[in-house]
């Protein structure tokens, strides 16, 4: 096969204050027409600044060594020496977008918020492609179709902002292969995805490649994809190659200690034990969620007006969070959970429904209604109950997130987004000591800073440090750290790990594991991962569009599924071998459309069953055994499945009856 990337001995370093540090040292690797070559490694072992390099992406403060060597060879046979390319040369923008695609790790940081998502993926095609304003629009519509965002045609006219984090990552993937690149390099594409989507966008890649002969390089810490779709592997630690060759022999046969132990650190559902379910007055409720409903308007440019569609994010969900549990919340991109983890944060005001907060005295409180002054009396009243000595009221002001900080938290999905590029690392860690009024004294407060950060495994050097100096990885511990600073009662994990290398989840989900042991701490843990989910999680709701399918103990629920989108889900798991049949259950025939749930908007299902009405009444959930919940017409027409493998469920099924 004939080379499109030739790396040798590639050497960066970076002038820093603390002087010159060398992320990447002899690095060689190299990729073919038409292959994929798979890195993997830990957060921060240089396999995303490696990669930059060939596109002539380092920030200035770079140096590329000297005997290192990059080429490339275009689309025309042209051999390009990317080194030695001067900034200002019309090679580079060539080369960016033309001939490399690439796909970023973090999209809202990629994206400008001030231009559409349709606006960037035209601009692209326009830059690279004899085509028109109006051409142009069809090739994007279409690029987000094909990477599986609903209503593209809607989506194109939205800003980065009002999609999901999953959403942002499709129409990443769209933009990085709407010029039709050679080479696309494809960064973490896949880390803010559920499976299913995952699954589809792997398959959709790997159509395209072929297609188009593109040779591609698959940076993730994820073996179990990197197993579906590598041909060949490199393993980076601490910046330097310590084992490459085929997939195959990489992940059957490994020889380097470091690529055994990333192997033996993923999680897999088929050697998951999950937590029991927890029983028993200690285990008291502590947040109740009630008949919770969140709307949505999105927008319609049409030519003389714009149309405003409701939009049920979360409809009528119930459940409750127990003190010390740990509920996970799973489902597809835009199924409502990141809404519903903020609703019950009071991030966002629901229209409908209760979210009540259980306190030791003087009764409840329904978050989802409370005034202001409500809220800084409850405040007072969590210091005296769970602090040795009180706070002030008046040093807490009346925004909800400084009132309710210190006792109810959240791990953003976005870390370069939710961390202020202008503070230090120490900073952005000690604000919610600062802002909440916990701590005035600057020595208790470094204190408790390098307390945490060490227990999120922080260097302490680092904490002088700013956000853009660090890894996605290492900057979700940064976050999570900021989170756990001031010793919460209850935590949203918006994705809090799936930014993060198995390794460091498995120290992560660990870390959170021991601090709901020793505070109590009642976790809300919204992930795609089912297996880290699976680790950490006593019980599992399962939702679809707004609406809870399945609930129940995580045992029950993972490994006896009864909804046909459970099973989905579950089938779509990726698994770390090469060898193993990877077939994702196809739902055929079709669910509820969100729009539908509040404009009244008829549905037609092509292949329902004789006598099904999708528009009929609600399914409401069904105890089916002791705690395990499932929302389905034809529940008892259902077999039971147990995922062990991914390749146990591959059978396409149809879906029988509506989620709502």
């Amino acid at each position: 096969m004939t080379k499109i990337l030739d790396v040798e001995n590639l050497s960066i370093s970076f002038r820093t204050d603390e002087g010159l540090i060398t992320p990447v040292q002899n690095a060689s690797f190299s990729v073919e027409k038409g292959k994929t070559l798979g890195i993997v490694g830990e957060s921060g072992s240089g396999k995303s600044i490696s990669t930059k390099a060939a596109m002539r992406l380092l920030p200035n403060t770079a140096m590329i060594g000297e005997g290192s060597r990059i080429d490339y060879y275009a689309k025309n046979g042209q051999k390009i020496d990317v080194p030695s390319l001067r900034s200002g040369d019309p090679t580079i923008g060539r080369l960016r977008g033309g001939e490399i695609g690439m796909i970023f790790q973090e999209p809202m940081a990629s994206f400008s918020p001030v231009y559409t998502v349709g606006n960037q993926i035209t601009e692209a095609i326009r830059l690279h492609r004899k085509v028109g304003r109006r051409e142009a629009r069809e090739i994007a519509v279409d690029m987000l179709d094909r990477v599986g965002l609903t209503n593209p045609s809607q989506r194109v006219d939205q800003y980065p902002h009002e999609l999901s984090g999953g959403m942002r990552q499709r129409a990443m993937i769209a933009l990085a292969l709407s010029a039709g690149p050679a080479l696309l390099i494809a960064d973490e594409p896949t880390t803010a995805l559920d499976v299913t989507i995952q699954a589809q966008v792997l398959k959709l890649m790997k159509k395209l490649q072929e297609e188009l002969e593109m040779g591609m390089i698959f940076i993730t810490h994820d073996l179990g994809v990197v197993a579906q779709v590598a041909d060949d592997v490199v393993v980076m630690q601490k910046g330097e190659v310590v084992e490459r060759g085929t997939v195959r022999d990489v992940i059957r046969n490994p020889q380097e200690d470091y690529t055994k132990r990333l192997l033996a650190a993923i999680p897999r559902l088929d050697r998951v034990k999950p937590p029991a379910a927890l029983t028993g007055k200690k285990h008291r409720p502590l947040i109740d969620v009630k008949n919770l409903v969140v709307d949505f308007d999105v927008k319609t440019k049409r030519m003389f007006r714009t149309d405003i569609t409701k939009v049920r994010a979360v409809d009528d969900v119930s459940f409750t969070i127990k003190k010390g549990e740990t509920v996970g919340l799973v489902g597809e991109s835009g199924s409502g959970k990141t809404t519903v983890g903020r609703a019950i944060l009071r991030a966002i005001d629901p229209p409908d429904g209760e979210v009540v907060f259980h306190r030791k005295k003087k009764g409840d409180i329904d978050l989802a209604h409370a005034s202001a002054e409500e809220l800084r009396a409850v405040r007072s009243k969590l210091n005296m109950a769970f602090h040795e000595r009180p706070v002030h009221v008046h040093s807490l002001g009346g925004d909800l997130l400084r009132s309710f900080r210190p006792e109810m938290s959240l791990v953003f999905q976005d870390p370069y987004s939710s961390l202020n590029p202008r503070m230090t690392v120490r900073d952005i860690i000690a604000e919610p000591l600062v802002a909440s009024g916990l701590m005035s004294n600057r020595d208790e407060v470094d204190a408790r800073v390098r307390e945490i950060a060490e227990r999120c495994k922080i260097e302490l050097e680092h904490l002088r440090r700013f956000p853009h100096a660090f890894s996605g990885g290492q900057r979700q511990r940064i976050c999570i750290a900021r989170a756990l600073v001031s010793k919460p009662k209850f935590v949203v994990c918006d994705e809090c790990v799936s930014a993060l290398d198995v390794s460091i989840q498995a120290e992560i989900v660990d870390l959170l594991k021991n601090i709901q042991e020793e505070m109590g701490v009642s976790f809300l843990f919204i992930a795609h991962d089912l297996a880290v989910v699976a680790q950490i999680s006593h019980s599992v709701a399962v939702l679809y569009h707004g609406k809870f399918v399945e609930y129940g103990p995580t045992e029950k629920v993972f490994y006896s599924p009864r909804h046909p989108y459970t099973q989905a889900l579950l089938s779509a798991v990726p698994h770390p071998d090469p060898d193993a049949v990877f077939a994702p259950i196809r739902l055929e025939g079709g669910f509820r459309h969100p729009v539908a749930t509040v404009s009244g908007e008829k549905v037609t299902l092509t292949d329902a069953p004789a006598g099904f009405d999708p528009n009929s009444a609600p399914v409401k959930l069904v105890e089916i055994e002791e705690g395990h919940f499932v929302a389905c017409h034809y529940v008892e027409e259902m077999p039971l499945q147990n995922p062990g493998l991914a390749s146990e469920i591959s059978a396409p099924v149809r879906v029988t009856g509506t989620v709502a």
